[in-house]
């Protein structure tokens, strides 16, 4: 449902990896893979898609202002240190103009398969909801919310960039 109100719309998918969050966007949503894995680009041209693919860091991004319509970030901040990630945050603030879906799993102690799973992780910085909120609530307002398990706590908001 997140997903639905994108047609029509460019969606620039950050750290997209294999691009298969394409594939559940509505036909008429414009599909933006950008990723800073030269390995991962290349399985996901290899796919022969035609999307647009670009390669770069996502904290320094290399889109106009207000170019894309809607930013989706799946998964990826538990990868970024707290600089990182705001810097990251302030770019898709920058280069979106209806806003930002946002899905993460989130550090708990209560539920021993998250447990688990976050110590297999490439990622080394899951939060907390109440650590992760402030920053998406710095550059974004969040619109709605919800919280969901699976074998991860996870959270997933859409949010409005400030003005």
């Amino acid at each position: 449902p997140y997903l639905a109100q994108t047609g029509g719309c460019t969606v620039l998918e950050v750290g997209a990896g294999t691009g298969d969050w394409a594939e559940v966007l509505p036909p008429t949503a414009r599909y933006l893979w950008f990723d800073n894995d030269s390995q991962k680009l290349s399985g996901f041209l290899a796919r022969g898609t035609g999307a647009l693919a670009v390669i770069g860091d996502a904290a320094r991004m290399c889109l106009k202002d207000k170019s894309v319509g809607w930013a989706l970030c799946v998964a990826v901040s538990h990868h970024l240190t707290d600089d990182e990630l705001r810097q990251f945050l302030c770019s898709l603030a920058t280069v979106s103009r209806n806003g930002l879906i946002f899905l993460d799993g989130l550090r708990s102690e209560n539920f021993w398969t998250s447990q688990l799973l976050w110590k297999y992780d490439r990622g080394s910085n899951p939060r907390k909801l109440e650590a992760l909120k402030p920053f998406i609530e710095e550059f974004f307002d969040i619109e709605k919310e919800e919280q969901f398990a699976v074998y991860h706590n996870y959270w997933i908001c859409q949010a409005k960039p400030k003005v």
